[in-house]
């Protein structure tokens, strides 16, 4: 090759990375930084009052709808979600999207009306985000571009040209995950999902009712203790004693349910005045909160559940009521029979027509250990309340368990038979006492079935 065209070669290899090297300093106008503008948001929080935030129709060509809006409303230091019937708001989202507002920084990308369509914050098909004080005068309108640019969004005040562009999360702030150009504002995603909203140390009473073929049956009944404020059973015919922090445990995890949604309680009949289950909490100073659910929808495997002092309806799911649907039981103490080594004086297990008795006070080994550990194992599945069922045993039973401990009255387990093929449960019933419960297959076989374990051991001749 002639130096000639060597030359002319490489003048236009030179001319070509002096264009990409130009062209790698340009940036998109979105992108590209006019002059440091800090912007400042910063605002009285304790003033809000009133959020609205709305997504305004777009241009006539792409025919989007008409403004679909959320209006969140603070009364006596409460926010609430107005179009649900001024369900209660989730207090924390609220607080975190004012303190994203509040702390907002960003540089100025552009100033100019003509420049609003190039970076998406025109005002049409955008988000419009207004704050107002109690007597609806404006502490802030913003505007949010329907643009992202690296994660970042564009942001202007409604009644100034400077754009800016913010690290701000606001958008997943409000509940807007995907595209802002197609998304619109959701009241559901601010009403607050806890189903009860009092804290559990102000209760004093709690009672849980099921609605099964026109009958009314009271499944749990608790009070406090004025005095001591330990929990204790509110009738008499419970079997086994109560634990206090099953209790509060209880209402620790009651306070913890969440609804899926929250709905409009005008919208129909969600089968309140015919209910499946209900739970009354009675609170200091005589407040009584009600706790109504609708029967389960197959479809959805959902309930409806309707709240005394809260004016929407919630939609919970099957197993979150399940976990509510409780009965006495729930507070058993652990270890129900007291059984404790070195204690038990006495202990006769009769099995169909085998009978065996021990004295494991005054001698065991490691087959009667092992029992009597299964006996301080012993647990409750749940009460029986259905007349069916509580035939199933009688005293004394079939099989049945007695136990002398130490100084205290005979305690009888009497077992009978099983409750069905298909919940694995059997019968039984404690002696002298009027409330049938029902047992796991598991516990019925450890007491009941093989018993030649317990049989003492031959000593060596």
């Amino acid at each position: 090759m002639k130096l000639k065209q060597v030359l002319i070669l490489g003048g236009i290899f030179i001319l070509l990375m002096l264009g990409v090297f130009i062209k790698n300093l340009q940036k998109p106008a979105e992108l590209a930084t006019e002059a440091y503008v800090p912007l400042n948001l910063s605002l009285d929080r304790d003033r809000i009052a009133k959020i609205k935030i709305e997504k305004a129709p777009g241009s006539k060509e792409n025919q989007e709808p008409a403004v679909a809006s959320t209006e969140l409303v603070k009364e006596n230091d409460q926010w609430k979600v107005a179009a649900l019937s001024n369900a209660r708001a989730d207090q924390k989202k609220i607080e975190d999207f004012l303190a994203e507002i509040h702390q907002a920084k960003g540089e100025l990308r552009g100033e100019g009306k003509e420049l609003f369509g190039d970076f998406g914050i025109q005002d049409e098909g955008t988000f419009h985000v207004l704050l107002q004080d109690a007597a609806g005068v404006s502490i802030l309108n913003l505007v949010l571009g329907n643009k992202k640019a690296d994660g970042s969004i564009f942001i202007r005040k409604k009644d100034r040209e400077e754009i800016y562009l913010t690290e701000a999360d606001l958008f997943s702030l409000m509940g807007i995950y995907g595209d802002p150009e197609n998304e619109t504002p959701d009241p559901h995603y601010w009403a607050a999902a806890d189903l009860i909203s009092i804290d559990p140390a102000k209760l004093e009473r709690l009672e849980i009712r099921r609605f099964k073929a026109g009958k009314d049956i009271l499944t749990a009944s608790v009070v406090k203790d004025p005095q001591d404020k330990k929990w204790k059973y509110a009738r008499q015919t419970s079997p086994f004693s109560l634990e206090h922090e099953k209790v509060r445990q209880f209402l620790t995890a009651m306070k913890n349910t969440k609804a899926q949604k929250v709905l409009d309680p005008k919208a129909q009949d969600y089968g309140f005045s015919k209910p499946a289950w209900q739970m009354k909490l009675g609170l200091e100073g005589g407040q009584e909160i009600v706790v109504t659910a609708a029967a389960a929808d197959p479809k959805t495997n959902t309930h409806t559940v309707q709240v005394s002092t809260e004016p929407a309806v919630f939609q919970v799911a099957k197993y979150q009521l399940e976990n509510l649907d409780i009965d006495d039981s729930r507070f058993f103490a652990d270890n129900p029979f007291k059984v404790e080594a070195g204690k038990i004086e006495k202990l006769v297990v009769r099995a169909g027509k085998a009978q065996l008795s021990f004295k494991p006070k005054e001698k065991k080994w490691q087959g009667l250990e092992n029992y009597l550990n299964d006996l301080k194992n012993f647990k409750v599945e749940r009460l029986l309340f259905d007349a069916e069922e509580q035939k199933k045993v009688s005293s004394p039973g079939g099989s049945w368990i007695e136990i002398q401990r130490e100084g205290e009255p005979l305690q009888t387990l009497d077992a009978g038979a099983l409750i069905s093929q298909a919940s694995k449960e059997y019968a039984a019933l404690k002696r002298n006492t009027f409330q049938p419960f029902a047992i796991s297959e598991s516990v019925f076989k450890q007491l009941f079935e093989n018993l030649e374990r317990l049989a003492e051991p031959k000593t060596a001749a």
